[in-house]
């Protein structure tokens, strides 16, 4: 199974973006493969 996780970086002078920040947080949950 292959999956495609994108986030982008904050644009529009925001502070934060919520796809950037939902991809952060599976760093180790995909890095490790759990």
């Amino acid at each position: 199974m292959h999956i495609l996780v994108t986030g982008f970086a904050p644009f529009d002078n925001q502070d934060i973006n919520p796809s950037w920040e939902a991809v952060t947080q599976l760093e180790n949950i995909i890095g490790t493969h759990t």
